[in-house]
């Protein structure tokens, strides 16, 4: 897995939704965690919570399932 070691800028914030907007099929809960992780620890997920769930739904990972692991 990736490690993190951007503050809240936009440009790091940016990282991690392109970092969950590139997961695979089998590896998009996990990098999702991973990712909302990250941006609560450095005071962003109210900002980006909805640009992690956008990045990861797709017609197999229904938005219900994702706002569980964000």
């Amino acid at each position: 897995m990736r490690t993190f070691r951007g503050g809240s800028s936009k440009k790091a914030l940016a990282g991690l939704i392109r970092t969950v907007a590139e997961a695979r099929d089998r590896k998009r809960n996990t990098i999702l965690y991973w990712a909302s992780c990250r941006a609560i620890e450095r005071g962003a997920i109210d900002q980006i919570e909805d640009e992690l769930i956008a990045a990861v739904v797709a017609p197999d990972f229904p938005e219900s399932e994702a706002r569980l692991w964000a």
